[in-house]
């Protein structure tokens, strides 16, 4: 914890002596005193806002690149705005942002960035503390909390990217506050493609928008007013956006508590059908071998370069969705644990943890079957055959089917409930299929796709729906469905590539029924594989970099679903494909994509040292040149390029799989720096789709 700062030191001292004197002070007894009434608990409730606003702010210039306008709007056109046009000074801001109407609902969209050049006043290890939540952390009452900064007269809070600033009433020992959410992550794309999405602005006004955004850069060269009338647009239309989130989500029964995100969402579901009683418990024996099994989404290519069409892409309609609504209740079993079982007594279990391991193999075959993370690097390849490792029953089934993988140990998990506890996920999907792909039929997709992440949380103190069974069986299971594309064969080889829910293939697969979820009557069954044609072929760069061999220069919606361009944004993929494909052409063994910039923000732009202590960036707060490399090496997933472009897979590792360490402790990691600079970018231009 950090030491207490002397605005904090007098706060706390004040506030003691508040305390003593009232304890002091004479009381005056009229009647007996009486027991207490027990506390009466009641379910949270959504605040009662009388409107949302929306708030953003723009810069000029490039070093210094200024923070010259700040903003706020309702969606009926009211505004209110604050501007300088030699920058705005943190006190500006402050002091703006509190004077927004009481009751509101006050919102941003990747807020980062003006958080970056709102608080740039702050002093460095303030600033630091602020944005590094963990700094502040401290247990009360047995839960985690964060205690704020104090920094001339204002208290401020940061969580989760949820920002909080106060300060003391005029005359009064009262703090009047104002919280702005960041909602970014409940549309994780570009603010104009949101808007496209829910239909809240007309195209000539979108178009207007993007037009805007691609001038960014030269706003000092526009007329002001033309800036500040975009700006203004953007907060109403943001508080459109995040009225029809809100008016979805009571529509689909989902009200909102909190505006973290799709979590929000799912947290809601997941309280209305009861997920945290039904998780049981685990012995302690289980505890590594559970961690050990816990991969996420499969990413690997066979193949790299051209593949000429037709190419085919079968996708699972909602994946994660279909495997979590076949776990089971885990509170009402047992786990027993079994030496070299029989393949019966695994396929007899409800659930099977089992640990793997299988003699060096001999020949080439395309895919390995299991994943293996590596100790030291933490990075994950999928070998022919290894030391050993653990994973879930259906993925280990597939895999025993590939290429003989045997069992010298496991976890197996009966019971006989009928509990059920994800079965209203099929329910979800059906309504959802049922009312498209608007307003309700998104909040419906973001319940159940967030689901998963939830189970999966790593951060706070006993998140209430975290199971690391649950989570590990939902990816497995994922996983376990793209090795359903393979026959253990050369065949096999016509299977280019895996995407999380994915399978790219030169040839059309027959891929098995899934398992009944109520849904068989829909056109797309929960569950089911949809195939895309791509006639022209691909071309795959690295696991999660290929684009069509065709593409566009204004991909449709579709199209743009075939692009996957992780590490690099599709931006950025849609500019600079052809340079990509050039220096394969050229046998250069990586590309450095040039011309791209990005913002340098608080997290990125402010480092700590346990001598040196916080420092900050001469570019913190600015636009810099921001060259991206993206190299043609199959490692760490491969091992090397056959002739042809197939890449070789490992043959044996010689190492048991490490375990994920999140699933062990609650830890602090540093996130990687190309997903910190996706999270400070205005409008989420270089955001990931897909994740690992």
């Amino acid at each position: 914890m950090t030491p207490y700062t002397a605005e904090e030191l007098a706060y706390y001292r004040a506030r003691r002596l508040e305390r003593q004197a009232a304890a002091t002070r004479p009381r005056r007894v009229t009647k007996p005193a009486r027991s207490p009434k027990p506390r009466q608990t009641h379910p949270k409730q959504p605040p009662q806002l009388k409107r949302v606003i929306g708030i953003d702010g723009e810069g000029q210039g490039r070093f210094p690149h200024l923070y010259t306008f700040l903003a706020a709007g309702d969606g009926k056109g009211e505004s209110w705005s604050t501007e300088d046009p030699n920058g705005l000074s943190t006190i500006q801001c402050l002091d703006f942002i509190l004077t927004l109407p009481k009751n509101s609902l006050v919102v941003g969209f990747a807020f980062q960035y003006d958080l970056t050049k709102i608080l740039k006043d702050l002093p460095d290890t303030l600033l630091y503390d602020l944005f590094h939540e963990k700094r502040r952390a401290f247990r009360s009452h047995g839960r985690e909390q964060f205690k704020p900064i104090f920094w001339e007269g204002y208290k401020m809070n940061m969580l989760n990217r949820k920002f909080t600033v106060a300060r003391l009433k005029a005359g009064t020992k009262s703090w009047q506050s104002v919280t702005i959410w960041d909602i970014f992550r409940f549309f994780q794309g570009k603010f104009t493609q949101a808007l496209t999405d829910w239909k809240i602005a007309a195209q000539s006004e979108i178009d207007i928008m993007v037009k805007m955004k691609e001038q960014r850069g030269e706003f000092d060269k526009l007329p002001w007013w033309e800036v500040k009338a975009y700006c203004r647009s953007e907060c109403l239309q943001l508080a459109r956006l995040c009225q029809a989130l809100i008016d979805a989500h009571k529509a689909a029964d989902l009200e909102l508590t909190s505006y973290y995100g799709a979590g929000s969402t799912a947290s809601v579901f997941l309280k209305r059908i009861g997920i945290a009683d039904k998780r049981g418990t685990a012995p302690s024996a289980m505890r590594i071998p559970v961690a050990c099994a816990f991969f996420g989404g499969r990413f690997e290519n066979s193949v790299i370069g051209r593949v000429k069409g037709p190419v085919y892409n079968a996708d699972i309609s909602s994946a994660y969705p279909y495997q979590i609504y076949h776990l089971p209740c885990l509170e009402h079993g047992k786990w027993s644990y079994a030496k070299n079982p029989r393949t019966t007594e695994i396929e007899a279990s409800t659930l099977a943890l089992i640990h793997w391991r299988s003699m060096p193999v001999h020949g080439m075959r395309a895919w390995g079957a299991f994943p293996v993370r590596d100790n030291k690097s933490n990075t994950i390849a999928f070998p022919l055959s290894g030391l050993g490792g653990w994973t879930w029953k259906e993925e280990w089934l597939e895999g025993r089917r590939l290429h003989g993988y045997q069992a010298n140990e496991a976890w197996l998990y009966h019971t006989t409930c009928d509990c059920r506890p994800f079965r209203e996920i099929a329910a979800i999907y059906r309504e959802r299929v049922k009312v498209g792909k608007e307003g309700k039929g998104i909040v419906l997709k973001l319940a159940a796709n967030s689901v998963y992440g939830k189970t999966a949380q790593s951060q706070g103190t006993k998140p209430p729906f975290q199971s690391w069974i649950w989570a590990g069986n939902i990816t497995s299971g994922t996983r376990a469905q793209l090795l359903q594309s393979l026959d253990g064969s050369e065949r096999d080889w016509e299977v280019l590539m895996f995407a999380t829910d994915g399978v790219f293939s030169t040839r059309l697969i027959d891929f098995p029924k899934p398992k009944d979820t109520g849904t068989f009557d829909l056109e797309k069954p929960l569950g089911g594989w949809e195939v895309k044609t791509l006639d022209a072929g691909v071309f795959c760069a690295r696991p999660g970099i290929y684009f069509p061999l065709d593409m566009p220069e204004k991909p449709s919606d579709s199209e743009v679903k075939t692009i996957r361009a992780r590490g690099l944004g599709k931006k950025v993929l849609f500019e600079k494909w052809p340079e990509i494909v050039r220096a394969y052409d050229a046998g250069e063994k990586q590309v450095t994509l040039g011309n791209i910039t990005r913002f340098v923000g608080a997290k990125t732009g402010m480092s700590r040292g346990e001598k040196s202590g916080v420092k900050r960036s001469p570019n913190y707060g600015e636009w810099i040149p921001y060259p991206i490399t993206s190299s043609f090496d199959p490692r760490p997933k491969r091992i090397g390029i056959l002739p042809g472009g197939k890449l070789r897979p490992f043959r044996y590792l010689a190492r048991e799989s490490w375990p994920y360490m999140r699933a062990l402790i609650q830890t602090d990691e540093p996130v990687e720096v190309g997903k910190l600079i996706a999270d400070e970018q205005p409008d989420g231009e270089y955001a990931d789709e897909e994740t690992e």
